[in-house]
């Protein structure tokens, strides 16, 4: 497995640089990904190639086809899925949220690589009530999150129930 891993890395910045930084095929092919991450093992080859974790991009088009006005990414990491789903979606405020500041510094170099103004990036901890308030807000919103075991404390009807018109993507 080690071998593994060090072979991936030394794969990585031939893919970067083979496909220029930019996503090549997927829900968001075209988005510009900066060479920098803020946890992980570092790979952004499978962003690039349009393959990362791509069984949920038929739930991202499908999302996507309903046109969402608000879109909250909890758990943003480097904006990957933020700023995908805001060039997707260039008409619909999209809030990019994180506990890692470094995250949310990469994801705010990642928004200014795309030119995407429609995109507010936050450094804070999301709880029930900051996310109820967001929500209220919106007609059809869409939350994609994966925020490390905090989804099944923020998906709670009785505290937020403003999730009953909202489209959930929860990745595992």
């Amino acid at each position: 497995q080690h071998m593994a891993m060090a072979r991936r890395m030394e794969i990585i910045p031939h893919v970067y640089h083979s496909t220029q930084g930019t996503v090549h095929t997927g829900p968001f092919a075209g988005m510009k990904i900066v060479p920098k991450v803020s946890w992980g093992d570092g790979d952004i080859a499978a962003k690039l190639l349009g393959v990362y974790e791509d069984e949920l991009h038929e739930f991202i088009n499908l999302a996507v086809e309903q046109q969402p006005d608000l879109v909250i990414n909890i758990g943003c990491a480097e904006g990957y899925y933020a700023l995908g789903l805001a060039k997707c979606l260039p008409d619909s405020q999209v809030i990019a949220v994180d506990i890692e500041a470094t995250s949310t510094e990469i994801c705010r170099e990642n928004q200014q690589a795309n030119g995407l103004n429609n995109v507010i990036v936050i450094t804070h901890e999301v709880d029930t009530a900051w996310l109820q308030r967001t929500l209220e807000s919106a007609n059809n919103p869409l939350i994609f999150m994966d925020c490390e075991g905090a989804e099944l404390k923020l998906l709670d009807f009785d505290q937020v129930p403003a999730l009953t018109k909202t489209s959930v993507i929860v990745e595992c």
